[in-house]
């Protein structure tokens, strides 16, 4: 029996609920960046009490939403589970600040008191996703605090001789009845005569997201209410040695010259005020056109630039000033944006980004450590980069050569070539990029064999001769050479696969 289609009209919903995906996400990361940017921007010092709770609620809850909408994008790309794919160590008692903010006006509005004790022995710092922490706490909070009409709803933190985190909620609730014990963790495990309405999912989600952390859960009636326990073990949230090394004032921006380039007015004032708090002088522009005119005519230690913008997006202002083989043309770029699907980055990064920061920017201390490492990265690059190229100024693909190869195949059978060039190159890309990662020098010989053949075909001379240079180094496996090589190679291949897209563009509409 032969395998069921679905219909062309199904199969054309598919295809355009796929393309509409990457905008959806987009105009959902934008609006949650207003949300957030925009409640940064209230002025709290003349709020009553009542409304500072209120206020301090939606900025906990708003960063926890930011947070999860991540969470769901990486589902979107395909990640197998329900945790963030990059962890990064938090402070712990600003976490625990964060989620007393968060219910405290949860448990008043019903009158009950919500309370949390911390262990004087915590650590500092855990590296864990904290967005799976924060479900899972929330889960367990909103159920005890629904259930609990009177009296308290207790959070208690510690740590066991393990060293794995324990955290307890307790609360003067009814409790668990037999049947709700019989279904507390299966989905929808909601006893049919409940006395409060739900779904079901809470628990069913929480012992997911604990598993996933290899932690534990157990859940008992104790006298005079509900006792939930989550156990995390030592190994799922310690702090990792490179990330307890970095001190967090390792980068001092203070001084330096950034142009941001962003549009919206909410996010242009909230990342104008990060940025000078870290002792940067901006240059604000609110187009990529502007943004590209002050890049060339001023100095500047790096750019923050949106992608989404008027005039020229930030993607051809950054592709345009990549095309320049001066030190304007290597200025350190972060992308700063909404957009976060795979496809989207990966245009970015091959458009000339050094990094990608997804908006709204929650993490300050982190921002800045990736402005600071983009910015010290980049000039060490450009300082080998100009240092072997100093008395080099050829353009990157020879006129002559090219011309030669355009008559040689007719303009028609170009654009196929082109394509096929572009494959190539951006295959290569990537495997050197895995191998010289891994010091495959084995690789790294295959591949820049590769890059010699297919860039010395279109007249790159400079980027064949630095393959032919990292080649070498390969073979006689000098690594320190081969790491030196890689980033004057890996810079003008980046440039070349941009340059050969864009004469694949420009033989397109000259064939049309």
């Amino acid at each position: 029996m032969s395998p069921r289609r679905l219909k062309p009209s199904l199969q054309s919903k598919s295809a355009k609920s796929a393309q509409d995906r990457p905008m959806i996400t987009h105009d959902l990361q934008s609006a949650m960046s207003d949300v957030i940017n925009g409640l940064k921007l209230i002025e709290t010092d003349e709020l009553s009490s009542e409304n500072q709770i209120h206020y301090d609620r939606a900025c906990s809850a708003s960063d926890t939403l930011q947070r999860m909408l991540a969470v769901l994008f990486d589902n979107l790309k395909g990640e197998k589970n329900d945790l963030a794919t990059e962890i990064r160590a938090f402070e712990l008692a600003k976490f625990v600040s964060d989620i007393q903010r968060r219910w405290h006006s949860r448990a008043s509005a019903k009158q009950i008191e919500f309370k949390i004790t911390s262990a004087p022995n915590l650590p500092e710092k855990i590296q864990i996703d904290r967005t799976a922490l924060e479900r899972i706490l929330s889960n367990i909070l909103e159920n005890a605090i629904k259930f609990c009409d009177e009296g308290l709803v207790q959070l208690d933190i510690g740590i066991n001789l393990d060293e794995n985190l324990m955290f307890v909620v307790r609360d003067n609730g009814p409790g668990f009845s037999k049947e709700a014990l019989s279904l507390l963790y299966e989905y929808k495990g909601r006893p049919e005569n409940s006395a409060k309405s739900g779904t079901g999912l809470g628990l069913h989600i929480v012992k997911r997201l604990v598993d996933q952390l290899d932690g534990t859960i157990d859940v008992f009636n104790q006298t005079t209410g509900a006792f939930v326990t989550v156990e995390i073990p030592y190994s799922s949230w310690r702090v990792s040695e490179q990330t307890s090394n970095v001190p967090e004032d390792e980068f001092d921006l203070s001084g330096l010259r950034i142009l941001l380039a962003e549009d919206n007015q909410t996010s242009q004032m909230v990342l104008r005020k990060q940025i000078e708090g870290f002792g940067v002088i901006p240059t604000v522009v609110d187009n990529g056109l502007d943004a590209l005119r002050q890049l060339e005519s001023e100095d500047f230690d790096a750019a923050l630039m949106d992608i989404e913008m008027p005039v020229m997006s930030g993607l051809d202002t950054i592709m345009q000033l990549r095309k320049r083989d001066d030190i304007k043309g290597a200025i350190p770029i972060i992308a700063v944006s909404a957009y976060v699907m795979p496809g989207d980055r990966e245009k970015i990064m091959l458009g000339g980004a050094d990094h990608i920061v997804t908006k709204p920017v929650t993490d300050a201390a982190a921002f800045r450590a990736t402005i600071g490492a983009t910015i010290a990265a980049k000039t060490d690059e450009n300082q080998r980069r100009f240092a072997i190229q100093k008395n080099r100024r050829e353009p990157l693909i020879d006129q002559e050569i090219y011309r030669e190869l355009e008559s040689s195949v007719g303009r028609e059978d170009m654009h196929e070539l082109l394509s096929k060039i572009l494959i190539d190159l951006k295959s290569v890309a990537a495997a050197l990029k895995k191998f010289v990662a891994a010091m495959d020098v084995a690789g790294v010989r295959a591949q820049t064999h590769v890059l010699v053949s297919v860039a010395g075909a279109i007249g790159a001379k400079s980027v064949q001769k630095s393959a032919e240079s990292l080649n070498i180094s390969a073979n006689h496996e000098e690594i320190d050479q081969v790491r030196d090589y890689y980033l004057e190679c890996a810079t003008g291949l980046s440039k070349l696969i941009v340059e050969v897209d864009h004469l694949k563009q420009q033989n397109a509409l000259i064939s049309s």
